[in-house]
């Protein structure tokens, strides 16, 4: 009976090591994404203001292809709906950064909004990811243009 008692004991503390283990990996990873988010949310605006200059852009080759032609194609109205789409999501990504605003913050609040935007990494997964689909959304449409 005593035997079983100690494995037991030493299945018990095999688990918490374990348990320990995954815990000081969860805090790595989630160490090394704080310490990179200011990077990452300054990436994410640059590739936000990029697409506003290629949305300008495509805003002024699609007037002047719409000037050439008298009758608006499928292709020009569905560039027209994904010009106004892209848009309204990158207003709302401007809002949506400006309102973390590392850049603007210091102390306290600069190490809490870290800590928040690293606790939240799909938060700016989602962002990159919409902003890719956007791209690709304006490439195609400029494909069926021909432009």
């Amino acid at each position: 009976m005593a035997s079983l008692g100690e494995a037991a004991s030493f299945a018990g503390l095999i688990s918490l090591a374990g348990q320990a283990v995954e815990a000081i990996s969860n805090l790595y990873t989630f160490y090394e994404r704080y310490k990179t988010v200011d990077v990452q949310v300054e990436q994410i605006g640059k590739e936000l203001r990029s697409l506003q200059n290629s949305l300008q852009q495509i805003e002024l080759l699609a007037t002047d292809e719409s000037a050439k032609t008298s009758q608006p194609t499928d292709a020009a109205a569905t560039l027209s709906h994904h010009i106004l789409e892209c848009r309204d999501e990158i207003e709302s990504w401007n809002r949506k950064l400006d309102s973390i605003n590392i850049c603007g913050a210091q102390g306290a609040k600069l190490f809490l909004r870290k800590i928040k935007v690293s606790a939240n990494r799909e938060y700016l997964v989602g962002i990159r990811e919409r902003l890719r689909f956007q791209r690709e959304q304006l490439d195609l449409s400029l494909n069926l243009l021909g432009v």
